[in-house]
């Protein structure tokens, strides 16, 4: 497993690096009330995180999990990072998605590896 899990801090833990696979089983163990249309602020929703996978394989996510006894109890996600991407493909997601907060570095190898967050 990549996955970070935070400390938790009271009923907030915040984890990153986590593979798609990782969040669905995060929102099966914490996340039974989960709406996969919730979004954080401006961000793409969590059905549409996921759906991502699908053109960017090396696509991790980052997000928190509010745990009981909250009512509000969930899986977030408010962003990504994907590595080793063609230069085509960083652009075109710069171009497609708003985040106000971006970082793109650039490889030796010529591909790219770019962070996507909302907060």
């Amino acid at each position: 497993m990549k996955i970070h899990l935070n400390e938790r801090l009271g009923d907030h833990q915040g984890f990153y690096d986590a593979t798609k696979e990782e969040v669905e089983k995060l929102i099966a163990e914490f996340g039974q009330k989960q709406d996969y249309e919730d979004a954080q602020n401006d961000s793409p929703t969590v059905r549409e995180f996921l759906e991502m996978e699908k053109t960017l394989p090396t696509i991790t996510f980052i997000g928190y999990i509010i745990h009981k006894p909250r009512d509000d109890y969930r899986v977030s996600v408010e962003g990504f990072n994907a590595t080793n991407l063609q230069a085509e493909t960083a652009i075109e997601l710069l171009k497609e998605l708003y985040a106000d907060e971006r970082d793109c570095d650039k490889n030796e190898d010529g591909t790219y590896n770019v962070r996507f967050w909302w907060d």
